[in-house]
């Protein structure tokens, strides 16, 4: 059996999975044989195996094993333990560096004590102005000096830490040196027709690797946002991905393809023999080893620019030029879409919960690429002002990301007061009214006329016997300016111009029997 020489060619990332595709050429004598591609990582899923070749051959059986092999993880663990010894020295020479400079700067800090503090030996000659101002500058300059070599050197302190905690982790992910290792090998059996090269390929899918979206939104004051759709790439299949192919996928393979079938749901009184049904659980089925054969040439590859392969159910993001992907878990951003959008800036706040004027965006996803949910980085002409989040957008679907506060529209929020009296007359049930007054005041500091929507509600009332009225503003219906919505929401719509300022006054009550003073939950009576 010939073992393979093998790389990886390509890969393909799933949410939570890899697709791996090696390639393999051998040149063989006409005839049987049989080759093997071996060493392949344990995370490989059995099932997912397939195999294809180009030449004059034709396939036979295909032959899944587990091998132990030597660690060759013994030499990266070799290579990472200097890096990391390597990495602990700069640290101490970072805090020897650290501690030196402290104890310099302690010592000018004495010297200028004592050349300003009062001396009734000093002479009034030695204490001329001119020399006293010069003295005291080049001190100052040197503590300045000082400062800045003391700042750079925590730097270096805090980046050798970083680097050497870096490598103890990659250490630990490693383990404890082996002398034998379990792996996949793959035996192929082939029918060589002719003797010429042969170029065999075999895909497999492993655990360990994974991808996430993170979005960059850089917003203008003309209302233009630019959106850079990126995944955060990282794995830790036990095989590097070294100059390969890679594609994003938003496909999750290993879910189950078919519709899940709901079986017969029993229930009974439980008796003295009564043993559990077994858990509701849908069963899964995956397919088997597959296998091209005639075999063909192998036709040359054209190099793909970046694209996007939109299929029936998911989507495939094809990256450009050649990608390496280390196996240690580190993250490696990848750029995968940036576009310009026109959008619409609207202001919104909920004063009850935070006193803030809040920034929203609505935007149309107007490309072919469906958006997963992700966190989203915010920059407003060019400055970071908030993290964000975007939630799952289709293709053509209008979303709202929001971009952070803006004090530029400030929103004030009070209790201007609250007060009880009783109700009820001879004829009916004694009770109490209590009375809630609040207030929102907002300023526009803008050079520009601004919308904001301000949010309130109204208690909502799970009793008959708890009663509450809206006082003002009075609601006889919805209007341009007020809203009233499901759930006792209250919706203001506020148009201020430049230096204006409004005040908005919002007053309740809430009646209930006087025998079930301190029995309301949800509100102070």
């Amino acid at each position: 059996m010939k073992s393979l020489t093998s790389h990886i060619q390509s890969v393909t990332v799933f949410p939570s999975i890899a697709a791996i595709t090696r390639v393999a050429t051998v040149a063989l004598p006409k005839g049987d044989a049989v080759v093997c591609f071996d060493r392949l990582p344990e995370t490989l899923t059995e099932k997912s195996i397939q195999v294809k070749g180009f030449g004059k051959a034709t396939l036979g059986n295909v032959k899944i094993e587990k091998a132990f092999y030597d660690d060759e993880s013994d030499a990266t663990r070799k290579e990472v333990m200097d890096l990391a010894q390597k990495a602990e020295e700069k640290v101490r020479i970072a805090l020897d560096k650290l501690t030196r400079l402290t104890k310099e700067k302690s010592f000018t800090d004495n010297i200028i004590q004592k050349v300003t503090s009062p001396n009734q030996k000093t002479k009034e000659s030695e204490l001329d102005p001119e020399k006293w101002i010069k003295m005291i500058s080049f001190y100052q300059e040197k503590l300045e000096t000082l400062d800045r070599n003391l700042l750079a050197a925590d730097q270096e302190k805090v980046k050798y830490q970083d680097e050497f905690d870096r490598l103890k982790a990659r250490l630990e992910q490693l383990g404890n040196p082996q002398t034998k290792k379990q792996k996949y090998r793959v035996a192929i059996s082939l029918d060589v027709l002719d003797e010429d090269d042969v170029t065999l390929e075999i895909s497999y899918h492993i655990a360990g690797a994974r991808w996430y979206p993170i979005y960059d939104l850089r917003v203008s004051s003309d209302k233009k946002i630019n959106l850079a759709y990126q995944a955060m790439v990282s794995q830790s299949s036990g095989e590097n991905w070294d100059q390969v192919e890679l594609k994003i996928s938003t496909a999750k393979p290993n879910v189950p393809g078919n519709l899940p079938e709901l079986p017969p749901w029993h229930i009974e009184i439980e008796t003295s023999d009564y043993e559990a049904p077994a858990p509701r659980m849908a069963s899964m089925s995956a397919g088997g080893v597959g296998a091209a054969a005639p075999l063909k040439k192998m036709e040359g590859m054209k190099k793909k620019e970046v694209t996007v392969e939109v299929g029936a159910t998911s989507v495939t993001f094809v990256t450009s030029g050649k990608q390496s992907i280390k196996s240690d878990g580190s993250e490696e951003k990848v750029v995968i879409l940036s576009s310009d959008f026109s959008i619409a800036l609207q202001y919104a706040s909920v004063p009850m919960r935070q006193p803030y004027a809040y920034l929203t965006a609505k935007i149309k996803n107007e490309t072919e690429v469906p958006f997963l949910a992700g966190e989203a980085h915010v920059f407003l002409d060019g400055n970071f002002v908030a993290v964000s989040k975007i939630k799952p957008v289709a293709p053509t679907e209008e979303f709202s990301v929001s971009l952070g506060i803006d004090e530029n529209l400030r929103v004030e929020y009070k209790l201007v007061k609250e007060f009880e009296k009783e109700g009820g007359n001879l004829f009916s049930k004694k009770s109490i009214v209590k009375s809630f007054e609040y207030q929102f005041k907002i300023t526009n500091f803008k050079k520009t006329t601004e919308e904001i929507t301000v949010w309130d509600q109204l208690p909502v009332s799970q009793s008959e016997q708890l009663k509450v009225n809206l006082i003002e503003p009075a609601y006889k219906g919805d209007t341009a300016g007020f809203k009233k919505e499901e759930g006792e929401k209250l919706k203001w719509i506020v148009n201020l111009k430049p230096g204006e300022e409004r005040v908005i006054p919002f007053v309740f009550t809430v009646e209930v029997p006087v025998e079930l003073r301190g029995k309301v939950v949800g509100i102070d009576i």
